[in-house]
């Protein structure tokens, strides 16, 4: 599985405005997610994501899509049902897993667990401290109008509520990078790092690859 080398970003903290976190977030690579693990499900917006950390978890999603779903504004709603991005992540060699999920308002889902079916949601009072800000905008291209989102994200540490540190610092996770629409008008599923499943099933954390906080 790939796995990328997080960088400390030593001139932003989560306190930071979000011109400069986007700043220094524009600095990192921006990795794709364009693999198709699914022959049912071919349609492939383009998405990508850059990431980073200091005293919060920093990530940015990037999106050109035909349309976009926004339907859900409350905290825990079914997002994956939206245009949505999603992180799933376990630190410390753990079975357990958070699944952090964004439709392109920024409205968020998060649960724990070690499986599909044994999650955990995390209250609204601890999602309540993530920072998100969203672009949306028409592109046009040969092809027609699409739309571009642009989705920054400040995760504070304690929002990983069921692990205890105080910095990434030197912390090694297991993660994957998602891109999907249940309830688009063309439904579709990509990943960062393939997933073998019959079908669509992102709680695969034998998928996952490695993030190394530096």
């Amino acid at each position: 599985m790939k796995k990328i080398n997080v960088n400390f970003l030593s001139n932003i903290n989560k306190h930071s405005s979000f011109e400069n976190i986007n700043k220094s977030l524009s600095q990192c690579e921006k990795t794709p997610i364009q693999i198709i693990s699914w022959e049912d499900f071919q349609h492939k917006p383009e998405a990508y994501f850059s990431i980073g950390y200091n005293d919060a978890l920093f990530l940015k999603f990037y999106v050109t899509e035909d349309d976009i779903r926004a339907v859900y504004k409350n905290t825990n709603d079914p997002v994956y049902e939206d245009s949505c991005v999603e992180l799933f992540i376990a630190f410390k060699n753990s079975d357990k897993y958070y699944n952090f999920e964004f439709n392109c308002f920024g409205t968020c889902l998060i649960g724990y667990g070690d499986s599909k079916e044994n999650r955990q949601l995390v209250s609204p009072q601890i999602i309540r401290n993530i920072k998100t800000e969203t672009l949306i905008k028409p592109e046009y291209r040969m092809i027609g109008k699409l739309i571009t989102w642009q989705l920054t994200i400040v995760v504070p540490l304690n929002v990983f509520c069921f692990d205890f540190f105080e910095s990434l610092k030197n912390q090694t996770a297991k993660a994957n990078f998602y891109k999907c629409g249940d309830k688009t008008d063309k439904r579709h599923y990509l990943s960062w790092n393939p997933i073998d499943t019959p079908k669509p099933d992102f709680h695969q954390p034998e998928s996952f690859g490695t993030l190394i906080f530096e």
